[in-house]
């Protein structure tokens, strides 16, 4: 899943354009109340990270930016990532997984490729971010 965490203040200035930070592990990103698992990656770990953003954005520590939390694999095998494989690609038990997902090697190839080719583009059309770097 894809969850998308928007600064204090995004629907009160539609014109502003904003910075985009993408994560991994979303999963764990969000408090329970905001759609966040208490499973996954370092299971029943929580990290809150909406609620420490929303304190930093409010008290003017950090600039707002619109957060894409993109949730890691899971399930038990690499091919329950939403994510085009290919037959190439049989499904691997999850030991050593975070090294197949963010790997140079051909799943994380695809899995950048993913990221920046497909979630990318669809968040730039979807949100009021800023396309370039």
């Amino acid at each position: 899943a894809i969850h998308v965490w928007l600064p204090p203040g995004y629907h009160q200035q539609p014109r502003r354009r904003y910075p985009t930070l993408y994560v991994h592990d979303g999963q764990c990103c969000l408090s329970n109340d905001e759609g966040g698992s208490s499973g996954g990656v370092g299971e029943g770990s929580r990290w809150d990270l909406n609620c420490a953003l929303s304190r930093l954005v409010t008290a003017g520590e950090i600039s707002p930016a619109i957060v894409v939390m993109l949730d890691s694999c899971g399930g038990g095998h690499l091919l329950d990532m939403d994510l085009p494989l290919g037959p190439e690609m049989p499904p691997v038990p999850l030991l050593r997984r975070r090294w197949l997902e963010y790997g140079d090697n051909p799943l994380g190839r695809k899995y950048i490729g993913y990221v920046c080719d497909v979630v990318k583009p669809a968040i730039d059309a979807e949100f009021r971010t800023l396309p370039s770097p």
